[in-house]
């Protein structure tokens, strides 16, 4: 499938689509995908919590909730991802989607049109110039604690609602900084790309090309923003990932190496040890029982 990506310049367009699905006389359904128990490579997992409205047409996707799943939604639903959540679209027939995913350091908005006929997906993205603030980070745990509940009820459509209203706000108020500028965009998306594919083999010939950049130009960009090398921030995400899934007792060392990115548990173990001085059962079992934190 052909993607055809560009920054939004004027964020108008966005706040438009918001209005409008706050005109929707109501939420129909709120699905809420987690994150699977275990790693593949057609998994599309979320290093942060993010939600995708269709606006136009069916939206076909597969989730996880006590198990994969298939769904297809059309206006009046939305899908919500809590952090590491799954979601893996399959795009056959023409529609359109606002997806908005709040990072530790922006909220990234997405419209995705995608064109049957051409098999093409036009995306055009907005990134903010701050993170959400603390209002919608106490929404988004909300949200993601719903997954727990055995049932659906109205508070997952409120809840919602008020996330949306508070994007709206958000975006309104959102004023571009110095660094707002294409190049810092782009340095923004590479990073984005890294995280949503941290599961996955990463080189920097093929994240340029997935980005649609000269791999020497996508260096550039790191060495200017960034104080990292390019591998080294892709080491350290793998590693701050497995720390943070130390914290699920039920997840395997295995299963941890296969959601960092590693294809054997000999190379994690190594690169673990290296980082932290310790073997990551032992980081583990330390940290349970309270002389390390993680």
């Amino acid at each position: 499938m052909k993607q055809i990506k560009a920054e939004i310049k004027d964020k108008q367009k966005i706040i438009n689509l918001l209005k409008d699905v706050l005109l929707w006389p109501r939420i129909s359904e709120v699905v809420i995908s987690s994150s699977p128990r275990e790693s593949k490579p057609e998994y599309k997992l979320y290093p942060w919590p993010r939600f995708a409205i269709p606006l136009r047409g069916l939206f076909w996707f597969r989730y996880y909730h006590d198990g994969v799943k298939e769904k297809i939604l059309q206006p009046g639903q939305i899908l919500f991802c809590a952090k590491y959540g799954m979601m893996a679209p399959f795009m056959d027939k023409d529609c359109n989607i606002l997806s908005i995913s709040f990072l530790a350091d922006f909220t990234r908005y997405l419209i995705t049109a995608y064109s049957a006929q051409e098999d093409c997906s036009h995306l055009e993205w907005y990134h903010t110039s701050s993170p959400v603030r603390l209002t919608g980070t106490h929404l988004l745990q909300c949200l993601q604690n719903r997954y727990y509940s055995e049932y659906q009820s109205e508070m997952d459509k409120l809840l919602m609602q008020a996330l949306i209203y508070l994007s709206l706000d958000e975006l309104q108020d959102d004023r571009a900084t110095p660094e707002g500028s294409k190049a810092f965009a782009t340095y923004q998306l590479i990073k984005s790309h890294i995280n949503e594919n941290i599961h996955k083999p990463l080189s920097r010939k093929l994240t340029a090309r997935e980005i649609g950049l000269n791999p020497s130009h996508l260096s550039k960009l790191f060495k200017r923003f960034s104080k990292e090398k390019f591998n080294d921030y892709i080491q350290s995400i793998r590693m701050a990932r497995a720390v943070e899934l130390m914290n699920d007792q039920t997840l395997s060392i295995k299963h941890l190496a296969d959601f960092c990115g590693f294809k054997n548990v000999t190379h994690f173990n190594k690169v673990f040890r290296r980082t932290y001085g310790t073997a990551p059962g032992k980081y583990r079992n330390t940290a349970i029982t309270g002389n390390l934190e993680t």
